[in-house]
């Protein structure tokens, strides 16, 4: 191809990230069992059951890659990566992983 040829496709793409906040709650407890000493009407002792929540605050990337036909400029196939980041700048190879991760999925399968 000559460089002053209009390519098949375009390649666009978009990159963001964002903080992201987590809840979950992990419990401690046990259980309840039989106990005559307990109690006249209901020999059965309960348990015992505790909840603590946990807050997880982590940064999220998302990497959005379009390829989009040059004569018709409709979108053809669209790839995205979301990953959660150690820290908000990555460096080359970490975008190169993702991005070749993302292109595992293209072509598409029928």
């Amino acid at each position: 191809m000559a460089v002053n040829e209009k390519p098949d496709f375009w390649i666009s793409y978009f990159g963001n990230t964002r903080e992201k906040f987590e809840v979950n709650s992990s419990g401690v407890g046990y259980g309840y069992g039989y106990a005559p000493w307990a109690n006249y009407y209901s020999p059965w002792v309960g348990g015992y059951y505790s909840s603590v929540p946990n807050f997880y605050e982590y940064l999220e990337g998302t990497l959005v890659l379009d390829f989009v036909d040059s004569r018709t400029n409709n979108l053809f196939w669209r790839g995205i990566a979301v990953k959660s980041l150690d820290k908000p700048v990555l460096n080359e190879d970490a975008v190169n992983q993702v991005i070749h991760q993302t292109l595992e999925a293209y072509p598409p399968k029928a």
